[in-house]
Protein backbone atom coordinates (compact mmCIF):
# COMPACT_ATOMS: atom_id res chain seq x y z
CA UNK A 1 0.00 0.00 0.00
CA UNK A 2 2.53 2.44 0.77
CA UNK A 3 4.27 1.42 -2.21
CA UNK A 4 1.50 2.54 -4.67
CA UNK A 5 1.32 5.94 -2.42
CA UNK A 6 4.73 6.94 -3.38
CA UNK A 7 4.49 5.56 -6.53
CA UNK A 8 1.52 7.81 -7.03
CA UNK A 9 3.02 10.90 -5.51
CA UNK A 10 6.08 10.69 -7.95
CA UNK A 11 3.89 10.39 -10.43
CA UNK A 12 1.99 13.55 -10.09
CA UNK A 13 5.53 15.57 -9.07
CA UNK A 14 6.60 14.20 -12.63
CA UNK A 15 3.43 15.78 -14.10
CA UNK A 16 4.49 19.06 -12.72
CA UNK A 17 7.68 19.15 -14.39
CA UNK A 18 7.04 17.26 -17.24
CA UNK A 19 7.98 19.02 -20.53
CA UNK A 20 5.16 19.71 -22.65
CA UNK A 21 1.70 20.40 -22.17
CA UNK A 22 -0.72 17.69 -20.79
CA UNK A 23 -3.68 16.63 -22.07
CA UNK A 24 -6.61 18.06 -19.59
CA UNK A 25 -3.92 20.86 -18.47
CA UNK A 26 -3.53 22.45 -15.31
CA UNK A 27 -6.52 22.56 -12.85
CA UNK A 28 -8.84 25.64 -13.98
CA UNK A 29 -10.86 26.83 -10.69
CA UNK A 30 -12.57 30.40 -10.92
CA UNK A 31 -15.01 31.86 -8.11
CA UNK A 32 -18.38 32.69 -9.72
CA UNK A 33 -17.68 36.71 -8.78
CA UNK A 34 -14.93 36.72 -11.58
CA UNK A 35 -18.31 36.69 -14.05
CA UNK A 36 -16.49 34.87 -17.06
CA UNK A 37 -16.91 31.73 -19.27
CA UNK A 38 -15.02 29.26 -17.68
CA UNK A 39 -14.86 26.69 -20.68
CA UNK A 40 -14.04 29.84 -22.83
CA UNK A 41 -10.78 30.49 -20.29
CA UNK A 42 -9.93 27.03 -20.33
CA UNK A 43 -10.08 26.28 -24.10
CA UNK A 44 -7.94 29.91 -24.76
CA UNK A 45 -5.47 29.63 -22.01
CA UNK A 46 -4.65 26.19 -23.51
CA UNK A 47 -4.19 26.54 -26.53
CA UNK A 48 -1.96 29.73 -25.31
CA UNK A 49 -0.06 27.77 -23.04
CA UNK A 50 0.46 24.32 -25.75
CA UNK A 51 4.27 24.00 -26.44
CA UNK A 52 5.33 24.97 -22.90
CA UNK A 53 8.00 23.42 -21.05
CA UNK A 54 7.09 23.58 -17.61
CA UNK A 55 3.49 23.97 -16.34
CA UNK A 56 1.65 24.51 -13.19
CA UNK A 57 -0.98 21.71 -11.54
CA UNK A 58 -3.68 24.07 -10.56
CA UNK A 59 -4.64 27.87 -11.39
CA UNK A 60 -7.29 29.75 -9.34
CA UNK A 61 -8.69 33.03 -9.62
CA UNK A 62 -10.53 34.51 -7.15
CA UNK A 63 -11.62 38.36 -6.75
CA UNK A 64 -9.87 40.83 -4.44
CA UNK A 65 -11.07 44.41 -3.56
CA UNK A 66 -12.61 44.73 -7.04
CA UNK A 67 -9.63 43.11 -8.82
CA UNK A 68 -9.00 39.34 -10.01
CA UNK A 69 -5.50 37.48 -8.22
CA UNK A 70 -4.44 34.83 -10.44
CA UNK A 71 -2.32 32.21 -8.23
CA UNK A 72 -0.72 28.88 -9.81
CA UNK A 73 0.33 26.14 -7.65
CA UNK A 74 2.53 24.96 -7.54
CA UNK A 75 5.07 27.62 -7.65
CA UNK A 76 8.72 26.02 -7.70
CA UNK A 77 10.43 30.11 -7.70
CA UNK A 78 8.44 30.42 -4.29
CA UNK A 79 5.15 31.55 -3.09
CA UNK A 80 5.38 35.16 -3.27
CA UNK A 81 5.61 35.25 -6.88
CA UNK A 82 2.84 32.60 -7.42
CA UNK A 83 0.42 35.50 -7.41
CA UNK A 84 -0.38 38.05 -9.62
CA UNK A 85 -3.27 40.59 -9.76
CA UNK A 86 -5.13 41.98 -12.60
CA UNK A 87 -7.43 44.43 -13.47
CA UNK A 88 -10.65 43.14 -15.86
CA UNK A 89 -12.89 45.31 -17.50
CA UNK A 90 -16.43 45.64 -15.24
CA UNK A 91 -19.24 43.68 -15.86
CA UNK A 92 -22.03 45.96 -17.44
CA UNK A 93 -24.60 43.84 -18.53
CA UNK A 94 -24.68 40.21 -17.73
CA UNK A 95 -27.48 39.18 -20.54
CA UNK A 96 -24.63 39.94 -23.05
CA UNK A 97 -23.10 37.42 -24.56
CA UNK A 98 -20.36 38.95 -26.42
CA UNK A 99 -18.55 41.26 -23.72
CA UNK A 100 -19.09 37.77 -21.63
CA UNK A 101 -16.89 36.10 -24.03
CA UNK A 102 -14.06 39.06 -24.14
CA UNK A 103 -13.84 39.32 -20.64
CA UNK A 104 -13.47 35.61 -20.35
CA UNK A 105 -10.75 35.64 -23.51
CA UNK A 106 -8.63 38.34 -21.36
CA UNK A 107 -8.85 36.53 -18.50
CA UNK A 108 -7.31 33.46 -20.50
CA UNK A 109 -4.83 35.25 -21.92
CA UNK A 110 -3.61 36.96 -18.81
CA UNK A 111 -3.49 32.97 -17.15
CA UNK A 112 -1.31 32.00 -20.01
CA UNK A 113 1.38 34.62 -20.32
CA UNK A 114 1.58 34.50 -16.51
CA UNK A 115 2.52 30.59 -17.19
CA UNK A 116 4.47 31.59 -19.82
CA UNK A 117 6.76 33.52 -18.31
CA UNK A 118 6.77 31.32 -15.40
CA UNK A 119 7.94 28.72 -17.71
CA UNK A 120 10.92 30.68 -19.37
CA UNK A 121 11.63 31.63 -16.20
CA UNK A 122 12.84 27.80 -15.05
CA UNK A 123 13.72 27.12 -18.79
CA UNK A 124 17.51 25.36 -18.88
CA UNK A 125 18.51 27.85 -21.13
CA UNK A 126 18.39 30.66 -18.65
CA UNK A 127 19.42 30.54 -15.36
CA UNK A 128 17.83 34.27 -14.20
CA UNK A 129 14.82 35.74 -15.56
CA UNK A 130 13.47 38.61 -13.56
CA UNK A 131 9.54 38.33 -13.50
CA UNK A 132 8.31 42.00 -15.44
CA UNK A 133 4.83 42.80 -14.42
CA UNK A 134 2.04 40.93 -16.23
CA UNK A 135 0.56 42.99 -18.74
CA UNK A 136 -3.31 42.95 -19.43
CA UNK A 137 -3.36 42.14 -23.56
CA UNK A 138 -6.27 43.99 -25.08
CA UNK A 139 -9.69 42.21 -26.06
CA UNK A 140 -10.03 40.59 -29.23
CA UNK A 141 -11.59 42.12 -32.27
CA UNK A 142 -15.52 41.46 -32.02
CA UNK A 143 -17.16 42.53 -35.44
CA UNK A 144 -19.80 45.19 -34.71
CA UNK A 145 -22.41 42.77 -36.45
CA UNK A 146 -22.03 40.20 -33.56
CA UNK A 147 -21.69 42.34 -30.48
CA UNK A 148 -24.19 44.36 -28.69
CA UNK A 149 -21.38 45.83 -26.45
CA UNK A 150 -22.74 49.48 -24.60
CA UNK A 151 -21.16 52.13 -26.67
CA UNK A 152 -18.88 54.56 -25.10
CA UNK A 153 -20.62 57.97 -24.00
CA UNK A 154 -19.68 60.69 -26.46
CA UNK A 155 -18.39 63.78 -24.36
CA UNK A 156 -20.59 66.12 -23.50
CA UNK A 157 -20.53 69.55 -25.10
CA UNK A 158 -19.60 72.47 -22.88
CA UNK A 159 -22.91 74.45 -22.50
CA UNK A 160 -22.82 78.31 -22.43
CA UNK A 161 -22.27 79.61 -19.06
CA UNK A 162 -24.89 81.56 -17.21
CA UNK A 163 -23.27 85.12 -17.48
CA UNK A 164 -22.80 87.04 -20.96
CA UNK A 165 -20.78 90.34 -21.25
CA UNK A 166 -19.87 92.38 -24.69
CA UNK A 167 -20.20 95.17 -26.44
CA UNK A 168 -22.38 95.95 -29.57
CA UNK A 169 -22.49 98.26 -32.10
CA UNK A 170 -26.22 99.51 -33.05
CA UNK A 171 -28.57 101.99 -35.03
CA UNK A 172 -32.60 102.11 -34.76
CA UNK A 173 -34.36 103.67 -37.96
CA UNK A 174 -37.40 105.09 -37.17
CA UNK A 175 -40.41 105.19 -40.05
CA UNK A 176 -41.00 109.20 -38.70
CA UNK A 177 -37.80 109.94 -40.08
CA UNK A 178 -34.67 109.98 -37.55
CA UNK A 179 -31.81 107.55 -37.82
CA UNK A 180 -30.02 106.82 -34.48
CA UNK A 181 -26.60 104.89 -34.46
CA UNK A 182 -23.82 104.20 -31.35
CA UNK A 183 -23.17 101.34 -29.35
CA UNK A 184 -24.30 99.54 -26.03
CA UNK A 185 -22.62 97.52 -23.05
CA UNK A 186 -24.46 94.05 -22.80
CA UNK A 187 -25.07 91.72 -19.90
CA UNK A 188 -27.10 88.58 -20.39
CA UNK A 189 -27.95 85.89 -17.72
CA UNK A 190 -29.39 82.41 -18.28
CA UNK A 191 -32.19 81.38 -16.31
CA UNK A 192 -32.36 77.50 -16.55
CA UNK A 193 -31.62 76.38 -20.08
CA UNK A 194 -34.19 77.60 -22.48
CA UNK A 195 -34.97 81.14 -21.05
CA UNK A 196 -32.53 84.45 -20.77
CA UNK A 197 -32.86 88.32 -19.74
CA UNK A 198 -30.73 91.00 -21.10
CA UNK A 199 -29.71 94.38 -20.11
CA UNK A 200 -28.14 96.82 -22.48
CA UNK A 201 -26.88 100.34 -21.64
CA UNK A 202 -25.72 103.18 -24.02
CA UNK A 203 -25.74 105.93 -26.44
CA UNK A 204 -26.99 107.17 -29.74
CA UNK A 205 -25.73 109.53 -32.10
CA UNK A 206 -28.21 111.30 -35.12
CA UNK A 207 -27.17 112.76 -38.18
CA UNK A 208 -27.79 116.95 -37.83
CA UNK A 209 -29.85 118.49 -39.63
CA UNK A 210 -30.09 121.64 -40.99
CA UNK A 211 -31.74 124.90 -40.47
CA UNK A 212 -32.12 128.24 -42.13
CA UNK A 213 -29.95 129.76 -39.84
CA UNK A 214 -28.44 126.84 -37.74
CA UNK A 215 -28.72 123.30 -37.38
CA UNK A 216 -30.47 120.58 -35.16
CA UNK A 217 -28.09 117.86 -33.88
CA UNK A 218 -29.41 114.94 -31.75
CA UNK A 219 -27.71 113.21 -28.75
CA UNK A 220 -29.14 110.69 -26.82
CA UNK A 221 -28.81 107.72 -23.79
CA UNK A 222 -30.41 104.89 -23.85
CA UNK A 223 -31.23 101.74 -21.74
CA UNK A 224 -33.27 98.45 -21.94
CA UNK A 225 -34.32 95.15 -21.25
CA UNK A 226 -35.08 91.70 -22.63
CA UNK A 227 -36.56 88.73 -21.76
CA UNK A 228 -37.01 85.86 -24.59
CA UNK A 229 -36.15 81.94 -24.64
CA UNK A 230 -32.84 80.62 -26.86
CA UNK A 231 -31.96 77.11 -27.74
CA UNK A 232 -28.10 75.80 -29.30
CA UNK A 233 -27.80 73.46 -32.43
CA UNK A 234 -25.18 72.60 -34.20
CA UNK A 235 -23.33 71.13 -31.57
CA UNK A 236 -23.26 74.10 -29.40
CA UNK A 237 -21.70 76.63 -32.09
CA UNK A 238 -24.62 78.35 -33.01
CA UNK A 239 -27.36 80.13 -30.84
CA UNK A 240 -30.85 81.32 -32.04
CA UNK A 241 -33.13 83.10 -29.46
CA UNK A 242 -36.43 85.33 -29.66
CA UNK A 243 -36.46 88.18 -27.19
CA UNK A 244 -39.47 91.04 -26.57
CA UNK A 245 -37.33 94.14 -26.22
CA UNK A 246 -38.21 97.32 -24.57
CA UNK A 247 -35.93 100.74 -24.57
CA UNK A 248 -35.73 103.64 -22.94
CA UNK A 249 -34.55 106.94 -24.90
CA UNK A 250 -33.32 110.56 -23.00
CA UNK A 251 -33.08 112.55 -25.80
CA UNK A 252 -31.00 116.00 -26.16
CA UNK A 253 -32.09 118.00 -29.04
CA UNK A 254 -29.60 120.64 -29.51
CA UNK A 255 -30.62 124.02 -32.19
CA UNK A 256 -27.81 126.03 -32.93
CA UNK A 257 -28.28 129.63 -34.13
CA UNK A 258 -24.85 130.71 -36.17
CA UNK A 259 -25.64 134.21 -36.43
CA UNK A 260 -27.13 134.61 -32.81
CA UNK A 261 -24.20 132.17 -31.78
CA UNK A 262 -26.21 130.24 -29.11
CA UNK A 263 -27.95 127.13 -28.55
CA UNK A 264 -31.16 125.89 -27.52
CA UNK A 265 -31.56 122.27 -26.21
CA UNK A 266 -34.27 120.09 -24.83
CA UNK A 267 -34.64 116.85 -23.55
CA UNK A 268 -37.27 114.62 -24.19
CA UNK A 269 -37.88 110.93 -23.58
CA UNK A 270 -39.35 107.85 -25.94
CA UNK A 271 -40.02 104.28 -25.43
CA UNK A 272 -40.56 101.66 -27.80
CA UNK A 273 -41.42 97.73 -27.62
CA UNK A 274 -39.94 95.46 -30.28
CA UNK A 275 -39.55 91.50 -31.20
CA UNK A 276 -35.77 90.60 -31.71
CA UNK A 277 -34.42 87.04 -33.32
CA UNK A 278 -30.88 86.78 -32.38
CA UNK A 279 -28.38 84.96 -32.96
CA UNK A 280 -24.66 83.80 -31.89
CA UNK A 281 -22.00 81.82 -33.27
CA UNK A 282 -19.09 80.63 -31.25
CA UNK A 283 -16.03 81.65 -32.83
CA UNK A 284 -13.69 80.76 -29.88
CA UNK A 285 -13.90 78.71 -26.53
CA UNK A 286 -15.82 81.76 -24.50
CA UNK A 287 -16.37 83.80 -27.08
CA UNK A 288 -19.18 84.60 -29.78
CA UNK A 289 -19.84 86.93 -32.12
CA UNK A 290 -23.79 88.07 -31.70
CA UNK A 291 -26.28 89.64 -33.88
CA UNK A 292 -29.60 90.71 -33.58
CA UNK A 293 -32.17 92.77 -35.67
CA UNK A 294 -35.15 94.05 -34.48
CA UNK A 295 -39.27 95.48 -35.38
CA UNK A 296 -41.84 97.41 -33.12
CA UNK A 297 -43.22 100.63 -32.39
CA UNK A 298 -43.07 103.40 -29.89
CA UNK A 299 -45.30 102.87 -26.56
CA UNK A 300 -43.90 106.91 -26.80
CA UNK A 301 -42.84 108.68 -29.64
CA UNK A 302 -40.97 112.35 -30.21
CA UNK A 303 -42.76 114.29 -33.20
CA UNK A 304 -40.09 116.94 -34.29
CA UNK A 305 -41.43 119.78 -36.07
CA UNK A 306 -39.88 122.56 -38.12
CA UNK A 307 -42.07 125.55 -38.81
CA UNK A 308 -45.05 123.94 -38.27
CA UNK A 309 -44.31 121.03 -40.09
CA UNK A 310 -43.54 117.36 -38.91
CA UNK A 311 -39.58 116.32 -39.28
CA UNK A 312 -37.69 113.31 -38.57
CA UNK A 313 -39.49 112.60 -35.79
CA UNK A 314 -39.08 109.50 -33.58
CA UNK A 315 -42.65 107.84 -34.58
CA UNK A 316 -44.11 105.22 -36.54
CA UNK A 317 -42.11 101.94 -36.88
CA UNK A 318 -38.87 101.28 -35.58
CA UNK A 319 -36.23 98.81 -37.50
CA UNK A 320 -33.11 98.22 -34.48
CA UNK A 321 -30.02 96.32 -35.39
CA UNK A 322 -26.82 95.34 -33.85
CA UNK A 323 -23.91 93.16 -34.07
CA UNK A 324 -20.60 92.75 -31.64
CA UNK A 325 -18.60 90.49 -29.64
CA UNK A 326 -19.42 88.61 -26.51
CA UNK A 327 -17.75 86.80 -23.98
CA UNK A 328 -19.53 83.83 -21.37
CA UNK A 329 -18.71 82.77 -17.79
Amino acid sequence: MTDAFIALWLAAIGAQITPGVTDNGPALMIDPCVAVDEKTVREVMELEIRGARMLPSSVSVRCVDGAQEIQVLPWISGEAESIRTIQLPPVVDDDDTAALQARSRELALAIAEFIRRFDAAQSPERETVKQAPLPIAPPPFVPASAASTPRAKQPIEEPIGRWQLGLLSAFEYFSGGRTLAGGDLFVASRLGSWFSTELRVGGRVGADQPLPSGRLTTRAATASGAVGFNFWSLRHSVETALLVRAQGYLVQFRVEQLAADRAQTALLGAWTLAAEPRIALSLAPHFLLDASAGLGFPLRGIVVRMQGAEKNGMSGLVVSGSLGGVVWF
